[in-house]
């Protein structure tokens, strides 16, 4: 086995459990059980349990890019909203943007990778929603021109929901919550 997989293995084996049961209550020895390797083969493949911890939020982040398809053929705002939302949780179905969203919450504030993490999601979300908006705007669906404004003020609301794992009834709502916000 290359040792670049057993890498790759051990952050999604780090991910994963992070998930399942806390980042925080997540150990050396679980993810080298998860793994299926030794636990001194961890420190191997990475200096300390923080490189590994480290190493699986840039991976977490790099999930965060990419594509971003929305179906721009929406008849009216509400439609293209739900559209928008349901980009998102494509995107947020992936296992390393999931993460991305579960380290930023249960890491907060006072963990330095937690914090690059939140505003990297937080500056992707903001800047999608704004590209969103400008559409909305000229498709003539809202007045308000003020659509940066409006994007960075959901943007933490829309973090937070994403991060509760919200069904698809939620997101219809919150189309609608938000398509009263931009059109009123």
């Amino acid at each position: 086995m290359s040792e670049e997989n057993t890498r790759d293995r051990l952050i999604v084996s780090y991910l994963s459990l992070g998930l399942e049961k806390g980042f925080c209550n997540v150990s050396v020895q679980d993810v080298a059980l998860r793994t299926g390797i030794q636990k001194p083969s961890v420190f191997y493949h990475f200096r300390s349990f923080d490189v590994l911890k480290e190493d699986a939020a840039a991976y977490a982040a790099s999930c965060l890019g990419g594509d971003f398809p929305i179906d721009t053929r929406s008849a009216g705002l509400t439609d293209f909203l739900y559209a928008f939302f349901d980009s998102l949780a494509a995107l947020f179905s992936g296992l390393g943007a999931r993460a991305a969203l579960a380290i930023s919450r249960e890491c907060g504030s006072h963990d330095l990778a937690a914090r690059h993490l939140m505003e990297k999601i937080d500056s992707m979300i903001e800047s999608r929603l704004s590209v969103a908006l400008e559409l909305a705007l000229e498709r003539g669906w809202t007045e308000n021109s003020s659509t940066d404004i409006l994007a960075r003020f959901m943007t933490p609301f829309i973090r937070d929901v994403f991060s509760a794992d919200p069904s698809d009834d939620d997101l219809l709502d919150i189309a609608d919550d938000l398509a009263r916000l931009v059109a009123g």
